[in-house]
């Protein structure tokens, strides 16, 4: 498996869009169905993947990786490519995130989102 994600971060393209394309196709997973799993729309999606000036916030990229289950290192590889970051020190719920995509990513957002609402934050929608 680490051989795998080796050769995935290699390939990985640097645009959001079609980084988001690409983890999509490896982790055969359709527009609709990472809607589903993300809190998202499938229209959303469609503008993830083809406009260059979205994502609009970190919360959406993170319903995204874990939406698509996404093992740490290629979700870190996609929170790089759209321009945000966690930032631990200054926010739980960016600390809950980062819980969320390093020991929870086989989780469900509602899972992740059940937490969130156990600590009074925000829950994730993923929208926009």
């Amino acid at each position: 498996r680490e051989t795998e994600i080796q050769k995935i971060l290699q390939e990985i393209p640097a645009q959001f869009g079609a980084a988001l394309m690409y983890l999509m196709e490896w982790a055969d997973i359709s527009e609709e169905t990472l809607a589903e799993k993300a809190l998202i729309s499938t229209k959303l999606v469609q503008r993830l993947r083809n406009n260059p000036a979205y994502p609009k916030n970190i919360d959406c990229v993170v319903a995204i990786c874990i939406g698509m289950n996404l093992p740490p290192e290629l979700s870190s590889a996609l929170i790089s490519r759209s321009g945000f970051s966690l930032r631990l020190a200054q926010s739980e719920a960016h600390l809950m995130y980062n819980f969320f995509l390093n020991h929870l990513y086989m989780n469900s957002i509602h899972e992740c989102n059940d937490m969130l609402m156990a600590k009074n934050l925000p829950v994730m929608t993923g929208t926009e």
